[in-house]
């Protein structure tokens, strides 16, 4: 399965490939453009603060990539998700939340 492009807005989350992906906020610090990411799933460990072209790899998942942050309100994460090798894929991108 190929890499899957897609947003999250601040305050919800989306259902990627079995997982919920949420964003809980975004700012800019020293000079990096930065976006708060959680993923629903286990070993996934605590949200994270993520600068544009860093990663999230998750054991049993797969990788999530921070593309681009838009900081006009309410602000959202462009990430880019590539599932683990060899794992089978459980769905599709989906918007939860308002």
């Amino acid at each position: 399965m190929s890499a899957q492009d897609f947003t999250v807005r601040v305050a919800t989350q989306r259902r990627i490939d079995g997982a919920l992906v949420a964003v809980g906020g975004v700012d800019v610090a020293d000079g990096e453009l930065r976006v708060h990411v959680g993923v629903g799933h286990p070993g996934a460990g605590r949200p994270a603060w993520l600068a544009v072209g860093r990663s999230l790899t998750v054991p049993g998942w797969g990788a999530l990539h921070v593309r681009d942050v838009d900081l006009a309100a309410p602000g959202r994460g462009l990430f880019s998700f590539e599932p683990e090798p060899g794992r089978s894929p459980a769905g599709g991108a989906r918007q939860v939340g308002s």
